[in-house]
């Protein structure tokens, strides 16, 4: 499968097939897609979209800024399709790690939830490690994993 990686569009998180268990985590918690969390997530910071040869969204991830230049918190949300396929999660992973090199941020941190431990393993792969379990954590009050990668 070839992987195209481009600028996220809004709509990118509309056309996004989204595993059963993938929730955001950033701004106000909305269980549904609509168009403002598309939004939200693009004027966050830098966001991307891999886009598979059939035009198919296979995922969306990206940075918010905490501290401009100096602190961001990564994203991610991942359709069906990339869940089962190493080609596009290796071309993602790369991309990632990539402009987390370039990238100005001295901290950068994501979470993931204890209950969908292949969340931790995929920021393991990027390049993360796991710092802190925060229980009772969002909006169902589960336990969450903090990663982090300082430069």
């Amino acid at each position: 499968m070839r992987v195209e990686i481009r600028a996220l569009l809004p709509l990118d998180v509309l056309a996004l097939d989204r595993l059963p268990n993938v929730e955001g985590q950033f701004g106000i918690y909305e269980p549904i897609k609509n168009i403002a969390h598309g939004i939200e997530l693009q004027a966050m910071g830098p966001a991307w979209t891999a886009v598979g040869e059939d035009g198919t969204i296979l995922c969306c991830a990206g940075f918010g800024q905490v501290f401009t230049d100096v602190q961001a918190s990564a994203w991610a949300l991942f359709s069906r399709e990339f869940a089962t396929s190493a080609r596009a999660q290796a071309a993602v992973m790369r991309f990632m790690r990539d402009r987390i090199a370039e990238g100005p941020w001295r901290r950068i941190e994501a979470l993931c939830r204890d209950a969908w431990p292949a969340e931790g393993r995929w920021l393991e792969r990027v390049g993360f490690s796991r710092v802190a379990l925060l229980r009772a954590w969002g909006p169902h009050s589960e336990d969450y994993w903090l990663f982090e990668r300082v430069s």
